[in-house]
């Protein structure tokens, strides 16, 4: 983790493929009607489509991960070509051992995952209990990328908001719906954040006051009068971002100068994202 000091971490070390999922930290519980698709691996998938594709080079990659292997549940025959597969909709989750934060109230989780998706929008998710599981009250969605693609990434989250100096507090991932193909989670880790931590997560160049060309090249003779440049920023630091600035420069064909602009945020509290949008006359 990118913090200063992990308070919880799962590198599903000492795992086995039971009934549950049972790890050195402890037993993760499978639910939900397809619960039991979730299982400990070190393959990505063993499904009619996903089969051979080579593991994420996760950071304990070699001691295993939890996989939602939906390729695998749906396939028939994977000898025909297109192989035999049935297109079941899967709803699945599985539930961590109980974490206890009481002693920390500004935190961040982390984990390494990977996925790939087919044919509907996707929904994966990882949600928060701080009553041992009894409510379900917040769900943060995991980017899942374009269809068809074996995407590889980290999420990263101040849950200060939601999870910070609870004492009963669980994860669950869940999966559902959508048929295929799977889902793959490892190295989780909670730590401490750090008092500033601001993160930018993109940023953005429009020719039109609007907002909506954001991409592409614009003939010379169709720029309108005004650019809007902007970015999104977050406060992953448990303290308070004060006087928070995006600044842009623009070049012009030339590479020289054509006009600079910035935009700032007075107050982001812990957790929360500004989007800043500066606009800039050009002509």
């Amino acid at each position: 983790g990118g913090g200063l000091l992990p308070v919880w971490q799962e590198h599903f070390s000492g795992t086995n493929s039971g009934v549950n999922v049972v790890t050195t930290v402890g037993t993760w519980t499978k639910g939900g009607t397809q619960g039991t698709v979730w299982k400990h691996s070190n393959f990505t998938s063993s499904g009619c489509f996903s089969d051979g594709i080579v593991p994420p080079a996760f950071s304990t990659v070699g001691n295993g991960f939890l996989l939602f292997d939906a390729d695998s549940f749906n396939c028939v025959n994977p000898v025909p070509v297109p192989p035999t597969f049935n297109q079941t909709d899967l709803n699945g989750y599985i539930t961590s051992p109980q974490i206890n934060l009481s002693s920390y109230s500004d935190i961040v989780l982390e984990f390494e995952y990977g996925s790939r998706w087919c044919c509907t929008d996707a929904f994966m998710s990882v949600q928060i209990s701080t009553d041992d599981g009894a409510s379900w009250p917040t769900s943060l969605l995991v980017p899942v990328g374009q269809v068809n693609v074996d995407l590889q990434g980290i999420f990263s989250q101040n849950i200060s908001q939601y999870a910070g100096g609870q004492g009963q507090v669980r994860l669950r991932f869940s999966w559902g719906p959508e048929s295929h193909y799977y889902w793959t989670v490892d190295d989780i880790v909670i730590y401490q954040a750090a008092t500033q931590d601001l993160k930018m997560h993109y940023d953005f160049v429009s020719h039109t006051p609007d907002g909506y060309e954001e991409y592409g090249r614009v003939p010379i003779n169709q720029i309108q009068g005004a650019m809007r440049v902007g970015a999104s920023l977050e406060n992953y630091g448990s303290g308070i971002a004060t006087n928070s600035t995006v600044a842009v420069a623009v070049l012009d064909q030339n590479s020289a100068l054509a006009f600079t602009a910035s935009e700032s945020q007075s107050v982001l509290l812990p957790g929360d994202t500004a989007i800043l949008i500066a606009q800039q006359n050009v002509n």
